[in-house]
Protein backbone atom coordinates (compact mmCIF):
# COMPACT_ATOMS: atom_id res chain seq x y z
CA UNK A 1 0.00 0.00 0.00
CA UNK A 2 2.66 2.48 0.98
CA UNK A 3 4.30 1.77 -2.22
CA UNK A 4 1.14 2.85 -4.10
CA UNK A 5 0.17 5.17 -1.92
CA UNK A 6 1.35 9.16 -2.94
CA UNK A 7 3.13 10.35 0.41
CA UNK A 8 0.78 13.44 0.13
CA UNK A 9 -2.31 11.03 0.56
CA UNK A 10 -3.86 11.76 3.97
CA UNK A 11 -3.87 8.20 4.85
CA UNK A 12 -0.31 7.73 4.05
CA UNK A 13 1.42 8.10 7.60
CA UNK A 14 -0.92 6.28 9.76
CA UNK A 15 -0.48 3.32 7.33
CA UNK A 16 3.21 4.23 7.64
CA UNK A 17 2.93 3.63 11.54
CA UNK A 18 0.99 1.10 11.27
CA UNK A 19 3.46 -1.08 8.89
CA UNK A 20 5.88 -0.57 11.10
CA UNK A 21 4.10 -1.65 13.97
CA UNK A 22 4.03 -5.06 12.00
CA UNK A 23 7.16 -5.55 11.36
CA UNK A 24 8.57 -4.60 14.45
CA UNK A 25 6.02 -7.33 16.02
CA UNK A 26 6.99 -10.02 12.76
CA UNK A 27 10.68 -9.23 13.85
CA UNK A 28 10.00 -9.62 17.38
CA UNK A 29 8.53 -13.14 16.91
CA UNK A 30 11.38 -13.96 14.40
CA UNK A 31 14.00 -12.96 17.01
CA UNK A 32 11.89 -15.45 20.30
CA UNK A 33 11.84 -18.18 17.78
CA UNK A 34 15.28 -18.02 17.41
CA UNK A 35 15.56 -18.13 21.31
CA UNK A 36 13.55 -20.67 21.52
CA UNK A 37 15.80 -22.92 19.64
CA UNK A 38 18.21 -23.03 22.81
CA UNK A 39 16.16 -24.83 24.05
CA UNK A 40 16.22 -28.71 24.40
CA UNK A 41 13.16 -29.73 24.52
CA UNK A 42 11.87 -33.18 25.78
CA UNK A 43 10.77 -35.42 23.15
CA UNK A 44 6.87 -35.15 22.41
CA UNK A 45 6.69 -31.19 22.51
CA UNK A 46 4.92 -29.07 20.39
CA UNK A 47 5.05 -25.70 19.23
CA UNK A 48 2.31 -24.27 17.35
CA UNK A 49 3.16 -20.69 16.08
CA UNK A 50 0.55 -17.69 14.84
CA UNK A 51 -2.38 -19.23 16.17
CA UNK A 52 -6.05 -17.99 15.28
CA UNK A 53 -8.73 -19.88 16.78
CA UNK A 54 -12.78 -18.87 16.55
CA UNK A 55 -14.62 -19.76 20.14
CA UNK A 56 -17.44 -18.13 18.64
CA UNK A 57 -18.61 -16.00 16.08
CA UNK A 58 -17.90 -13.28 17.84
CA UNK A 59 -14.96 -14.02 19.86
CA UNK A 60 -11.72 -15.16 17.88
CA UNK A 61 -8.32 -15.06 19.15
CA UNK A 62 -4.88 -14.81 17.95
CA UNK A 63 -2.15 -16.63 19.49
CA UNK A 64 1.64 -15.74 18.53
CA UNK A 65 3.20 -19.04 19.99
CA UNK A 66 1.76 -21.88 22.33
CA UNK A 67 4.41 -24.32 23.22
CA UNK A 68 2.97 -28.00 24.80
CA UNK A 69 5.29 -29.82 26.63
CA UNK A 70 4.57 -32.63 29.23
CA UNK A 71 5.06 -30.44 31.85
CA UNK A 72 3.38 -27.61 31.29
CA UNK A 73 2.57 -25.50 28.49
CA UNK A 74 3.30 -21.97 27.50
CA UNK A 75 1.36 -19.25 25.45
CA UNK A 76 3.17 -16.26 24.29
CA UNK A 77 2.38 -12.95 23.85
CA UNK A 78 5.47 -11.28 22.02
CA UNK A 79 6.11 -7.15 22.12
CA UNK A 80 9.22 -5.90 20.22
CA UNK A 81 8.69 -2.07 22.43
CA UNK A 82 11.23 -0.17 22.28
CA UNK A 83 11.55 2.46 24.94
CA UNK A 84 9.75 2.83 28.71
CA UNK A 85 6.16 0.67 29.26
CA UNK A 86 3.37 0.88 31.49
CA UNK A 87 1.14 -1.36 32.09
CA UNK A 88 -2.49 0.86 33.06
CA UNK A 89 -5.03 -1.98 33.52
CA UNK A 90 -7.35 0.65 35.06
CA UNK A 91 -7.88 2.34 32.03
CA UNK A 92 -7.39 -0.41 29.80
CA UNK A 93 -3.91 0.81 27.99
CA UNK A 94 -0.50 -0.42 27.99
CA UNK A 95 1.72 2.85 26.89
CA UNK A 96 4.74 2.99 25.52
CA UNK A 97 6.97 6.40 26.04
CA UNK A 98 9.99 6.06 22.97
CA UNK A 99 13.90 6.83 23.71
CA UNK A 100 12.71 10.41 22.14
CA UNK A 101 9.78 11.39 24.45
CA UNK A 102 7.27 10.33 21.73
CA UNK A 103 4.37 8.31 23.80
CA UNK A 104 1.60 5.82 22.35
CA UNK A 105 -0.85 3.92 23.79
CA UNK A 106 -2.08 0.16 22.72
CA UNK A 107 -4.89 -1.77 24.10
CA UNK A 108 -3.80 -3.40 27.45
CA UNK A 109 -1.54 -6.18 26.68
CA UNK A 110 -2.61 -7.79 29.93
CA UNK A 111 -6.69 -7.96 29.46
CA UNK A 112 -5.41 -9.75 25.46
CA UNK A 113 -3.12 -11.94 27.52
CA UNK A 114 -5.84 -12.89 29.87
CA UNK A 115 -8.63 -13.15 27.03
CA UNK A 116 -6.56 -15.23 24.34
CA UNK A 117 -5.77 -17.60 27.69
CA UNK A 118 -9.32 -17.55 28.56
CA UNK A 119 -10.60 -18.28 24.77
CA UNK A 120 -7.52 -21.26 24.51
CA UNK A 121 -9.23 -22.72 27.25
CA UNK A 122 -12.81 -22.49 26.59
CA UNK A 123 -12.16 -23.73 22.89
CA UNK A 124 -10.11 -26.81 24.63
CA UNK A 125 -13.47 -27.75 26.54
CA UNK A 126 -15.61 -27.30 23.76
CA UNK A 127 -13.41 -30.33 21.87
CA UNK A 128 -12.92 -31.88 25.14
CA UNK A 129 -9.87 -31.95 26.19
CA UNK A 130 -7.65 -29.79 28.44
CA UNK A 131 -4.35 -29.10 29.71
CA UNK A 132 -2.75 -26.59 31.87
CA UNK A 133 -1.88 -22.62 30.40
CA UNK A 134 0.79 -20.46 31.45
CA UNK A 135 0.76 -17.53 29.67
CA UNK A 136 3.40 -14.99 29.31
CA UNK A 137 4.23 -11.65 28.07
CA UNK A 138 7.47 -11.43 25.91
CA UNK A 139 9.65 -8.48 25.52
CA UNK A 140 11.63 -9.12 22.86
CA UNK A 141 13.77 -6.06 22.94
CA UNK A 142 16.02 -6.35 25.82
CA UNK A 143 16.35 -2.86 25.54
CA UNK A 144 12.91 -2.64 26.67
CA UNK A 145 12.17 -0.28 30.38
CA UNK A 146 9.62 -1.49 32.45
CA UNK A 147 9.52 0.73 35.39
CA UNK A 148 6.66 -0.37 37.45
CA UNK A 149 6.99 -4.46 37.95
CA UNK A 150 4.16 -6.41 36.95
CA UNK A 151 2.27 -8.34 39.32
CA UNK A 152 -0.59 -9.79 37.79
CA UNK A 153 0.89 -11.47 34.90
CA UNK A 154 4.35 -12.92 34.01
CA UNK A 155 6.81 -10.34 32.00
CA UNK A 156 9.87 -12.03 30.79
CA UNK A 157 12.67 -10.76 28.24
CA UNK A 158 12.69 -13.08 25.18
CA UNK A 159 16.45 -14.42 26.71
CA UNK A 160 14.92 -15.63 30.01
CA UNK A 161 12.58 -17.66 28.43
CA UNK A 162 15.15 -20.72 28.17
CA UNK A 163 15.87 -20.77 31.94
CA UNK A 164 12.61 -20.37 32.75
CA UNK A 165 10.83 -23.32 30.56
CA UNK A 166 14.01 -26.07 31.29
CA UNK A 167 13.34 -24.98 35.25
CA UNK A 168 9.55 -26.67 34.63
CA UNK A 169 11.63 -29.84 33.17
CA UNK A 170 12.02 -31.21 36.80
CA UNK A 171 8.70 -31.47 37.58
CA UNK A 172 5.87 -33.53 36.90
CA UNK A 173 4.91 -34.67 33.78
CA UNK A 174 1.16 -33.01 33.36
CA UNK A 175 0.37 -33.74 29.77
CA UNK A 176 0.49 -37.32 28.22
CA UNK A 177 2.03 -37.57 25.10
CA UNK A 178 -1.27 -38.69 23.71
CA UNK A 179 -2.87 -35.75 24.37
CA UNK A 180 -0.27 -33.41 22.79
CA UNK A 181 -0.98 -34.95 19.51
CA UNK A 182 -4.63 -34.66 20.07
CA UNK A 183 -4.53 -31.15 20.72
CA UNK A 184 -2.02 -30.22 18.41
CA UNK A 185 -3.40 -32.40 15.58
CA UNK A 186 -7.20 -30.56 16.60
CA UNK A 187 -5.72 -26.96 16.56
CA UNK A 188 -4.48 -27.80 13.32
CA UNK A 189 -7.32 -29.06 11.94
CA UNK A 190 -9.32 -26.16 13.03
CA UNK A 191 -6.97 -22.93 13.25
CA UNK A 192 -8.69 -20.14 10.69
CA UNK A 193 -7.05 -18.11 7.96
CA UNK A 194 -6.87 -14.55 9.57
CA UNK A 195 -8.10 -12.40 7.10
CA UNK A 196 -9.41 -8.67 7.22
CA UNK A 197 -10.98 -6.81 4.75
CA UNK A 198 -8.60 -5.39 1.51
CA UNK A 199 -6.61 -2.56 2.32
CA UNK A 200 -8.43 0.21 0.09
CA UNK A 201 -11.82 -1.25 1.65
CA UNK A 202 -9.96 -1.08 4.87
CA UNK A 203 -8.78 2.21 4.99
CA UNK A 204 -11.98 3.71 2.78
CA UNK A 205 -9.46 3.89 -0.54
CA UNK A 206 -10.30 4.16 -4.15
CA UNK A 207 -8.07 2.34 -6.39
CA UNK A 208 -8.38 5.48 -8.10
CA UNK A 209 -6.03 7.23 -5.35
CA UNK A 210 -3.31 5.02 -6.23
CA UNK A 211 -0.26 5.77 -8.20
CA UNK A 212 -0.49 3.98 -11.50
CA UNK A 213 1.48 1.97 -13.82
CA UNK A 214 3.87 -0.80 -13.67
CA UNK A 215 6.54 0.43 -10.66
CA UNK A 216 9.83 0.05 -10.28
CA UNK A 217 10.66 -2.68 -7.56
CA UNK A 218 13.32 -0.41 -5.85
CA UNK A 219 11.64 3.11 -5.47
CA UNK A 220 7.68 2.87 -6.41
CA UNK A 221 7.71 5.03 -9.61
CA UNK A 222 6.07 4.63 -12.81
CA UNK A 223 8.63 2.55 -14.89
CA UNK A 224 8.78 2.47 -18.62
CA UNK A 225 8.04 -0.39 -21.07
CA UNK A 226 10.88 -1.14 -23.33
CA UNK A 227 11.02 -4.00 -26.33
CA UNK A 228 12.12 -6.90 -24.93
CA UNK A 229 8.68 -7.03 -22.06
CA UNK A 230 10.58 -5.40 -19.84
CA UNK A 231 10.04 -2.15 -17.79
CA UNK A 232 12.79 0.10 -17.25
CA UNK A 233 13.26 2.80 -14.67
CA UNK A 234 14.83 6.00 -15.69
CA UNK A 235 15.33 7.43 -12.12
CA UNK A 236 17.19 4.45 -10.84
CA UNK A 237 18.06 3.54 -14.07
CA UNK A 238 17.06 -0.24 -13.87
CA UNK A 239 15.29 -2.72 -15.89
CA UNK A 240 12.24 -4.55 -13.81
CA UNK A 241 11.94 -7.67 -15.34
CA UNK A 242 9.41 -9.07 -12.41
CA UNK A 243 7.95 -5.44 -12.23
CA UNK A 244 4.89 -6.32 -14.51
CA UNK A 245 3.94 -9.50 -12.52
CA UNK A 246 4.47 -7.60 -8.94
CA UNK A 247 1.91 -4.32 -10.11
CA UNK A 248 -0.68 -7.50 -10.96
CA UNK A 249 -0.04 -8.60 -7.69
CA UNK A 250 -0.73 -5.15 -6.45
CA UNK A 251 -4.28 -5.08 -7.34
CA UNK A 252 -5.24 -8.57 -5.82
CA UNK A 253 -3.43 -7.52 -2.54
CA UNK A 254 -5.18 -4.05 -1.93
CA UNK A 255 -7.91 -4.23 -4.26
CA UNK A 256 -9.78 -6.81 -4.91
CA UNK A 257 -9.50 -10.93 -5.52
CA UNK A 258 -11.21 -10.55 -8.90
CA UNK A 259 -9.96 -8.49 -11.78
CA UNK A 260 -11.61 -7.39 -15.73
CA UNK A 261 -9.08 -6.91 -18.16
CA UNK A 262 -11.04 -2.33 -18.14
CA UNK A 263 -9.90 -2.54 -14.36
CA UNK A 264 -6.23 -3.43 -15.09
CA UNK A 265 -6.09 -1.53 -18.00
CA UNK A 266 -6.59 1.49 -15.99
CA UNK A 267 -4.78 0.22 -13.05
CA UNK A 268 -1.48 0.19 -14.81
CA UNK A 269 -2.08 2.83 -17.64
CA UNK A 270 -1.81 0.38 -20.43
CA UNK A 271 -3.05 2.05 -23.63
CA UNK A 272 -5.48 -0.33 -25.44
CA UNK A 273 -7.90 -3.75 -24.13
CA UNK A 274 -5.48 -5.44 -26.56
CA UNK A 275 -2.21 -4.75 -24.69
CA UNK A 276 -3.98 -5.48 -21.69
CA UNK A 277 -5.55 -8.85 -22.91
CA UNK A 278 -1.66 -9.62 -23.74
CA UNK A 279 -0.77 -9.02 -20.37
CA UNK A 280 -3.08 -10.85 -18.82
CA UNK A 281 -2.63 -14.55 -20.35
CA UNK A 282 1.08 -13.75 -19.43
CA UNK A 283 0.09 -14.01 -15.74
CA UNK A 284 -0.91 -17.27 -13.94
CA UNK A 285 -4.66 -16.43 -13.76
CA UNK A 286 -7.69 -18.05 -13.28
CA UNK A 287 -10.26 -17.25 -16.27
CA UNK A 288 -14.14 -17.10 -15.46
CA UNK A 289 -16.84 -16.12 -17.60
CA UNK A 290 -17.23 -15.22 -21.35
CA UNK A 291 -16.53 -12.09 -24.08
CA UNK A 292 -17.14 -8.71 -22.28
CA UNK A 293 -18.25 -10.79 -18.79
CA UNK A 294 -14.65 -12.43 -18.38
CA UNK A 295 -13.25 -12.23 -14.72
CA UNK A 296 -9.75 -13.20 -13.28
CA UNK A 297 -8.88 -14.59 -10.00
CA UNK A 298 -5.53 -15.58 -8.44
CA UNK A 299 -5.01 -19.51 -9.17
Amino acid sequence: MLARLPSSHPRYLAISKRAHQLKAGYDGERYVDKILNEIAFPQGTSILKDITLEINPDYIIQIDTLIITPYNSYLLEIKNYSGSIQFNQTVGKTIKTSPNGQMDKYDCIIHQLDRAKTGLKEWLNQHNMDMPIEALIVMANSNTDIPIPLETAIVKYAKQIPLYIRSHFKKEKTITSTSINKITKTIQLHRKKWWTDFPCKQYNISPNELKRGVLCNTCNEPTTRIPGHSWFCYLCKKNNKSALNKSVDDWFLLVSPTLTNRQLRLFLGLRSSSATSVVLRSQNLKRHGATRNITYTKK
